[in-house]
């Protein structure tokens, strides 16, 4: 059993459509979020700094450098819970206010929002700060800042959030991913086995819609129409077919019966002879119309109610038996391996005619063979009966052509037949909701049935018919 099987469904598939389609929105949806809030933050402390540079500028104008200074100095203590950053430059280089040891390095006189690792007077480290410099009158410089020291701890604890919730998103993505595989696969699913009660002769099956009015419950509606209708027309064909089989079969019979008995009445040798012939094609005639009803009664799933639990090995042993005399003096030895026992469900009359024809073609056909080979076993939970012969087989190509209805090979033309006894069998076949093949025995043919098998069995033993 291929266990990866199942990821290559159609349901597994669609399912794994709606995860990736989830896990996308949800990270969408988080990236967008992340980067929303990252931009409040950037823009709330530059609206600070903004406000800080404004204020100074206005009262260096108003007041020069001692107004200044007590606007910053002002601001340094009242501002400290937004841990702002100020430092004023004076035309000689020296700083003459705020709280910075030193001009930061390579930081120029006017520059836009900058973000830069910086240590403020009395710090014990340096940390991330948003800066940002003007030019003031008589060649002083300003510069104003935020540490965003805060606003970084709030960023670390949002991508935590975020990388948390896309697990979470994860987890329900998936669960919401498999209920959706489920629910589908149930709908389906219930399609399906109702499809295969009805092809196996169940014919009374039909889906249980659930009144939704959705997709699944109309295509229910649907479907159950078109078995009634199914229904309907293999009722119908099981009563033409018994009726034709006993409107055909009647005046057949009756035509061999004044055959025969014209032939005991006549003493002319060649009337006796033409109405010999005519007697053995009436015969034929009604092999091959018994043949052709069957084949069409199989088709139509008629015949599961006479199945039968037996013993397949007890079978294929009593025709080994029947037919081991008659292979013996065509120069065949009949061989049969099977096991002590092999329980089957099955209806034994046709699938004993199936085995006896293929018996039957292997002694016709299997010219300068030697052996034929009747087996029964168990392989991958089907059981296979086998009919193998080492004559001159089919080839390959012709193989379709022998299965097909009234369909003959040249080499069976002088044999007679009407080309139905293979189709019968893959029918029989059907029947039992197995299949029928012709496969190389390397040399010669083996036809093989493999039906579904009921109960374990023990390895095949080889025996002779005595």
């Amino acid at each position: 059993m291929n266990l990866l099987r199942p990821l290559g469904s159609t349901t597994a598939k669609i399912a794994m459509a709606f995860l990736v389609a989830q896990i996308v929105a949800v990270g969408v949806a988080l990236m967008l979020m992340y980067g929303f809030t990252e931009r409040t933050i950037t823009a709330d402390a530059q609206n600070f700094v903004s406000e800080l540079d404004s204020d100074v500028s206005d009262e260096f104008e108003r007041g020069g450098l001692a107004a200044a200074t007590v606007a910053i100095e002002d601001r340094l203590a009242n501002d400290g819970p937004r841990n702002a950053v100020i430092i004023l430059r004076a035309p000689n280089g020296s700083l003459a206010v705020g709280n910075l040891d030193a001009w930061p390095t390579g930081l120029g006189d006017s520059v836009g929002w900058q973000e830069r690792v910086i240590r403020t007077t009395g710090s014990a480290q340096a940390a991330m700060s948003g800066l940002h410099t003007a030019k003031l009158g008589g060649g002083y410089v300003l510069l104003s800042g935020q540490i965003l020291e805060s606003e970084e701890r709030l960023g670390t604890i949002i991508e935590s959030s975020l990388i948390t919730a896309s697990l979470a998103g994860l987890v329900v993505a998936g669960f919401s991913a498999w209920l959706f595989a489920w629910f589908i696969g149930r709908r389906v699913n219930h399609i399906a086995n109702v499809a295969s009660e009805f092809s196996a002769g169940e014919l009374a099956a039909r889906v249980s819609p659930d009144g939704s009015g959705d997709a699944f419950d109309r295509l229910g509606h649907a479907i159950n129409a078109m078995l009634e209708r199914v229904q309907v027309l293999l009722t119908e064909l099981r009563l033409v077919t018994d009726a034709l089989a006993h409107d055909l079969r009647s005046p057949i019979a009756r035509l061999k019966a004044t055959i025969d008995r014209a032939s005991m009445t006549t003493r002319d040798g060649t009337a006796i002879a033409a109405l010999g012939s005519v007697s053995d094609e009436a015969d034929r005639l009604l092999r091959m119309l018994t043949t052709a009803l069957q084949i069409s009664r199989n088709e139509a799933g008629i015949g599961r109610e006479q199945f039968t639990r037996f013993d397949g090995a007890e079978m294929l042993r009593d025709l080994a038996e029947v037919y081991g005399p008659l292979a013996e003096d065509q120069g065949f030895a009949l061989e049969v391996a099977v096991p002590a026992h092999a329980t089957i469900d099955a209806h034994r009359e046709l699938l004993g005619q199936s085995l006896a024809n293929l018996i039957d073609n292997a002694l016709k056909y299997a010219v300068g063979g030697s052996t034929i080979a009747l087996s029964l076993v168990q392989r991958e939970g089907a059981l296979e009966l086998a009919v193998a012969d080492d004559g001159p087989g089919i080839a390959e190509d012709d193989r379709a052509l022998a299965l097909r209805r009234f369909g003959r090979l040249e080499a069976a033309r002088p044999q007679g037949g009407a080309g139905l006894g293979l189709s019968l069998v893959a029918t029989v076949a059907h029947l039992h909701g197995g299949t029928f093949a012709l496969e190389d025995n390397a040399p010669g043919l083996r036809a093989v049935m493999r039906l579904p098998s009921v109960t374990p069995q023990t390895p095949p033993v080889l025996a002779l018919p005595q």
